[in-house]
């Protein structure tokens, strides 16, 4: 019986770690930076947030294209990126960030 509850206990510890399901699905994107981006810092977060769905948008290629979208109101007013991809805070602010340089 003892043999048969230690087996049982050994059995049911798994080493891999979930995440807990109210936890948002964060994108694959690179960190936060103390700086103002620049359009190659906003490539890299294009790669990681948008190209899934908008791969070859005019916002995604050029400095200008992205300036004069919508990009920066779709992100301030959340409908973008849409899930399952969520894009962290500071990632976010990050993005935001570059309207104003």
């Amino acid at each position: 019986m003892r043999l048969f509850l230690v087996l049982f206990l050994i059995a049911g510890c798994g080493t891999e770690e979930r995440a807990p399901i109210d936890q948002p699905n964060p994108g694959p994107g690179p960190g936060p930076i103390d700086e103002i981006p620049d359009f190659a810092r906003m490539t890299e977060i294009h790669d990681s947030y948008c190209v899934q769905c908008h791969g070859g948008s005019a916002f995604t290629l050029s400095e200008n294209a992205l300036r004069a979208s919508s990009a920066k109101q779709r992100v301030l007013n959340g409908t973008m990126p849409k899930p399952p991809i969520s894009m962290p805070r500071e990632v976010r602010d990050e993005y935001l960030s570059f309207f104003s340089g």
